[in-house]
């Protein structure tokens, strides 16, 4: 049954199962601290990383890889559309069912899916110099710059405002997205749906879909970075929206008809 007041986060249910399946997150965060052997300047930590990503993003802004005009005003009009409509995310470990589960609402409520992950994979297929940029970042694991991810979600909600709501399936992906997209529309979701879902059945099932739709980043290889680079990144995110009361949390383990019920239930208390 779902906790229709404050779901508890599911970082801290999902921890006690993945401690049983070699899951440590401390560990993980001493592997991505990285000494640079070669050039004796020590460590480089998270801290680090994300001074040097933000200064790439802002580098690629310039060059014309991330389209920085949303983030200066020139469509703020055209956002305030977004603040009258019905904004769910829906966010979960790569495998966890999200993406089956929002195209089961769309179809039943009439509202709109934006597939992040979908978003990326066609724009990784153009023979541009974004798409080169995002198909080798997908490849590796890695997350796509928060300014390029903005860019693809704002556009896809303001090229549909006649739907009555949207589903922004895998996003926010870090801290700092949700946190932006509240600066650039003004407000945040009605309610983040996490479907929590342990690493195991997130493998298996990523795993059988890489052979059935010959995805490449669900890819033996690529999964487990993919899974690394989601808990270490998502504990924040789901802090920051259960201090706002926004967090719904749903066992995604159980037979998809069980979990879509769930999900029903969640939007209805909203309408």
């Amino acid at each position: 049954m779902i906790d229709s007041r404050r779901a508890a986060s599911p970082s801290v249910t999902s921890r006690r199962r993945h401690r049983g399946a070699s899951w440590r997150p401390c560990a993980l965060r001493q592997r991505l601290t990285r000494r640079t052997n070669a050039s004796g300047k020590g460590e480089r930590t998270m801290a680090d990383c994300e001074g040097l990503r933000q200064g790439e993003e802002r580098a690629e802004m310039q060059a014309g890889v991330i389209d920085s005009s949303t983030h200066g005003g020139r469509s703020r009009v055209r956002l305030d559309v977004l603040k009258s409509l019905l904004i769910i995310f829906v966010v979960g470990g790569p495998g966890c069912g999200k993406g089956t589960q929002c195209r089961n609402m769309a179809t039943k409520y009439g509202f709109c899916h934006v597939g992040l992950g979908q978003l990326l994979r066609e724009e990784a297929q153009r023979s541009t110099k974004r798409g080169r940029k995002i198909r080798d970042i997908m490849q590796q694991g890695l997350l796509v710059p928060t300014g390029l991810i903005l860019d693809m979600v704002s556009d896809s909600l303001l090229s549909r405002p006649e739907s009555s709501g949207f589903l922004i399936d895998g996003f926010p992906r870090e801290l700092e997205q949700a946190k932006e997209f509240e600066r650039i529309v003004g407000r945040a979701p009605n309610v983040v749906m996490v479907f929590d879902c342990s690493m195991e059945t997130m493998v298996r099932r990523v795993l059988q879909r890489g052979q059935v739709e010959h995805r490449a980043d669900d890819s033996e290889s690529t999964i487990h970075k993919r899974l690394e680079t989601y808990y270490t990144l998502c504990e924040p995110v789901l802090a920051f929206y259960q201090q706002k009361n926004l967090l719904r949390n749903i066992l995604a383990e159980e037979a998809p008809e069980s979990i879509f019920a769930k999900c029903c239930l969640v939007i209805e208390s909203l309408q």
